[in-house]
């Protein structure tokens, strides 16, 4: 019992001194501005479907798709289907602006031609944070240039098991 004791606290140690680490630069101010960005965080695209029966009855339909902007500045894309899950893209990012940010593209499974890209991002955050829209420029196939825009809302933790 002594040995189990003992052993849990040397394995505590580490953790309670970097939560205070942690709490101590909070308290000072010293916070990264990353950690505690609205942009941090799990997000989930979204489509606005018109409804069949009545086209001014919009109605916001979630995709697999997800995106992973994590507190140390990686990023990473990630697709779900009901044979697999696929990280389609991964790199760092950087917060330019208010409005806008930075996704340094490492590896681009999907598109080859991002491998290696900065892809500078214009977005806006609505509803209280809840809503990321990201607008950028791109082009298509046939070569002709146009602004894409991109609808995500921010997955908020919880137990999907419990009703409401």
């Amino acid at each position: 019992m002594k040995k189990l004791f003992l052993l849990f606290i040397l394995t505590s140690i580490p953790f309670l001194y970097g939560t205070a680490q942690e709490e101590a630069a909070i308290s000072a101010g010293k916070s990264n501005a990353e950690e505690t960005h609205g942009l941090v965080g799990v997000w989930q695209m979204c489509i606005l479907v018109p409804n069949p029966e009545n086209p001014e009855d919009i109605q916001l339909r979630r995709t697999p798709a997800f995106k992973f902007l994590n507190k140390d500045g990686s990023f990473y894309n990630m697709v779900l289907s009901q044979q697999t899950s696929n990280i389609t893209a991964l790199g760092s990012f950087e917060i330019n602006s208010e409005d806008s940010y930075t996704e340094n593209v490492d590896q681009s499974y999907t598109n080859p031609n991002d491998n290696n890209r900065k892809n500078r991002l214009n977005y806006e955050l609505t509803n209280e944070g809840r809503f990321l829209l990201i607008k950028y420029f791109t082009t298509n196939s046939a070569g002709e240039a146009g602004e894409a825009r991109e609808l995500w809302v921010k997955v908020e933790p919880g137990n999907p098991f419990q009703q409401k």
